[in-house]
């Protein structure tokens, strides 16, 4: 445990504002705006990346799709400094 509240963690806030926000970066591809990284986490928290990843792949659809299943694997650890793009 840190010590430290969730009050006093200027990334919780943020997380939950703006989360699954998305901006249009070119065609079929999306940059994330925030990324929310837990104190004491050495990398941005993976649910959101998730999330990120099934929000921009669903904008590039049309019609009635919807995903039925999800298999992550996380490689190494992102970071809220460099944003994400999703192509």
């Amino acid at each position: 445990m840190s010590g430290i509240s969730a009050a006093e963690d200027a990334n919780t806030t943020p997380f939950n504002e703006r989360a699954l926000e998305l901006e249009e970066t070119g065609p079929d591809t999306y940059m994330s705006v925030d990324l929310w990284q837990p104190s004491g986490n050495r990398g941005v928290f993976g649910g959101q990346v998730i999330g990120q990843a099934l929000s921009a792949a669903g904008k590039t659809i049309n019609g009635p799709f919807r995903c039925n299943s999800v298999h992550c694997y996380f490689l190494a650890a992102g970071t809220n400094t460099q944003m994400i793009t999703y192509k």
